[in-house]
Parts: C-alpha cells; structure tokens; sequence
C-alpha cells in the first residue's frame, strides 16, 4: 500500500469514478462530526490562508472498470468525509443565483 497527500479536487474532477462498496456502512453522521467538518471549514475560510487542510484519512482502490473510461475506485475509507464534501458543494450551488460564475 501506498499512502500519499491528494487534495479534495481530484475526486471530484471527472476523471475518477467513486464507488462505494456494499459493505460500508449507511451514511450518517451525527451533528457533532458535520459541525466539527463546518467549523473547520469556515476557519479555513476566515484565516485567508493558502495553508492546506487535513481533512481525514481516504483510502481508496483501483476497481475493474467495464466498459473502458472513467477510471473507477471503491472508497475504503473515507466515504463520510467525501460525500459531506459534496453535499456540501451541492448546497453552494444551489444557494448561488441562476448563472452566476462562482
């Protein structure tokens, strides 16, 4: 195995497919974990900082990818960490008017 910093872009840049594998768990976090993740973000935010932030470990793995194309991945670990991520995207999104460039 091999570890390596990655950041959050790369899974979300189209060119890998995330998979959840069917043996994770539902995903539910608590209140505690999302407002430890918000406040950590609005820190990030805040500090202006071009600093990187650790946002939890995510292991991941290559899977068979039929047909050929996208590269896919099963998240081993990690699978809270992005999918709050991405709800998180989601709700920027959808809270910025229609046809803003953000």
């Amino acid at each position: 195995m091999e570890a390596s910093p990655s950041q959050i872009i790369q899974f979300f840049n189209g060119f890998k497919q995330s998979v959840i594998p069917l043996f994770q768990r539902p995903y539910e976090w608590k209140e505690a974990n999302w407002k430890t993740f918000w406040d950590d973000v609005l820190e990030r935010y805040e500090s202006l900082s071009d600093a990187s932030h650790f946002m939890g470990a995510i292991v991941t793995m290559p899977a068979r990818s039929v047909p050929v194309g996208v590269a896919k991945h099963l998240i081993i670990d990690g699978q809270r960490q992005l999918t709050t991520f991405a709800l998180l995207l989601c709700a920027v999104r959808d809270a910025l008017p229609a046809g803003s460039k953000a």
